[in-house]
């Protein structure tokens, strides 16, 4: 009777990319999830024109950092799913799954977020202007909290690709029987 055995010789350059890509996808889910579920509610408790500068600040800093991580992500992951091409059909439709997942948090932000951006931006540029005379949807805090909702689905996207890397990584381990591993030393010496 064989046992099924998890196994594959995978080179280290590529269980180094593998590790690369689902740590800077799930990393990079983390700060943008973080962002909506811990610093945009300490931002609404400020009155509007410093929320409004806050929220600047904070993506200001974003946007340095996530589009180059979200696009070396995607690339790795592409690299994977380019070695799984006349291999494992499950991990390439994952990996290219992934590698499509990741960058496009970029394209959504210009689209999806465009508008909320654009106004917070100016809101941050006349943050001496009075908010109080505004409906709820203008307001800094309200243009804050739906860009929260907003930036919340950019980390979501970066965790499936996350989650789409792993599963990924996972498919492509071959399963091999017990009697095809021998052993070539030790025990094995009797013949």
């Amino acid at each position: 009777m064989s046992v099924p055995f998890l196994h594959r010789d995978v080179p280290a350059v590529v269980r180094a990319a593998q590790l690369l890509g689902i740590t800077g996808a799930a990393g990079l889910a983390g700060a943008i999830i973080g962002i909506s579920t811990f610093t945009v509610p300490a931002i609404l408790q400020a009155p509007a024109p410093l929320a409004a500068k806050q929220w600047s600040n904070v993506y200001g800093r974003g946007k340095v950092f996530a589009p180059p991580i979200a696009v070396a992500v995607g690339a790795i992951f592409g690299a994977l799913a380019y070695r799984e091409y006349n291999g494992n059909t499950a991990a390439l439709g994952l990996y290219t799954a992934a590698a499509v997942l990741a960058p496009s948090i970029a394209p959504y932000t210009l689209t999806v977020m465009a508008k909320t951006n654009a106004a917070l931006d100016r809101k941050a540029e006349d943050a001496g202007v009075e908010d109080a005379a505004m409906e709820k949807e203008e307001t800094v805090h309200g243009l804050v909290d739906y860009w929260a909702s907003l930036n919340l689905v950019r980390g979501l996207m970066m965790l499936a690709s996350a989650g789409l890397g792993a599963w990924a990584s996972l498919t492509a381990t071959e399963v091999l029987g017990l009697d095809k591993i021998e052993l070539l030393s030790g025990a094995n010496r009797m013949g």
